[in-house]
C-alpha cells in the first residue's frame, strides 16, 4: 500500500489487475504442480520455485514504476506460488516423517505448532524491519516523500523481498537434504516399524 500510495500517487486499482494476472499462471502451476515434483523432486523443485520468485522482484528493478513490468512481474510470480501452496504442506508431512525415523516419536501437533510459531514471528520481524527501514530514510505519512523515502518504499518492496529470498534459497539449498533416496528410506523404515507393532500381540 506505501508503494501504490506514494510511488504510483494512489493508482491502487493495479492491485486488482497484478492479483488477477497472478491468478491467470497459478491455476496451471497448480495442475502441474504434481508433474513437476516427480521429475524434479521436491527439493530442486522449491529451489526453481525461490528462484522464480527472486526473478518476478528482480524484473522490477529495470522500471520501478512501470506498469507493464508490474503486470509481468504478477505473471512470473503466479507460476511459483501455486507451486509453492502445494509443495509446503508436503514438504511438512515429510518433515513431520523423518522426525519419527529419527527419534521414533510421531509428532505432527509439535511441528506444526513451530512451523505455524516461525511464520507468525517472520512476519513480526519482517514488518518491523519494513518500519525501520522507512523510518531511517525520512518516511513521514500522507504529504510527498523524498527521493530517500520513496528509495525506503522501494527498498522494502522489492529489494528486501530478493535479500531475504536469497538467504533463504541458501539455507534451504544447504540444510535440506531429504532426497527422493532419503524420503524412500524414510517411508520404508516407518513401514517396517509399523508392520512390527501391528504384528506384536
Amino acid at each position: 500500500m506505501y508503494f501504490y500510495t506514494y510511488m504510483l500517487d494512489e493508482r491502487f486499482e493495479i492491485i486488482s489487475l497484478a492479483s488477477a494476472i497472478a491468478t491467470v499462471s497459478v491455476i496451471p502451476s497448480v495442475l502441474v504442480s504434481g508433474w513437476l515434483v516427480q521429475k524434479l523432486g521436491k527439493k530442486r523443485l522449491m529451489l526453481c520455485v525461490m528462484a522464480s520468485y527472486i526473478l518476478c522482484f528482480a524484473v522490477r528493478l529495470f522500471n520501478v514504476t512501470s506498469i507493464p513490468l508490474i503486470c509481468v512481474s504478477a505473471l512470473i510470480n503466479g507460476f511459483p506460488q501455486g507451486i509453492f501452496n502445494v509443495m509446503m504442506p508436503t514438504i511438512q508431512a515429510d518433515n513431520i516423517d523423518y522426525v519419527e525415523f529419527k527419534t521414533n516419536w510421531r509428532a505432527e501437533g509439535g511441528i506444526s505448532s513451530l512451523d505455524s510459531f516461525v511464520a507468525k514471528a517472520s512476519q513480526g520481524i519482517g514488518g518491523a524491519i519494513g518500519g525501520y527501514v522507512l523510518a531511517a530514510t525520512g518516511y513521514v505519512a500522507n504529504q510527498p516523500q523524498t527521493d530517500l523515502a520513496k528509495f525506503g518504499i522501494a527498498f522494502n518492496t522489492l529489494l528486501m523481498p530478493i535479500i531475504m529470498l536469497s538467504i533463504g534459497l541458501f539455507v534451504f539449498g544447504f540444510g535440506y537434504n531429504l532426497s527422493p533416496e532419503k524420503l524412500a528410506e524414510v517411508n520404508e523404515t516407518l513401514h517396517q516399524r509399523r508392520e512390527a507393532k501391528n504384528s506384536t500381540p
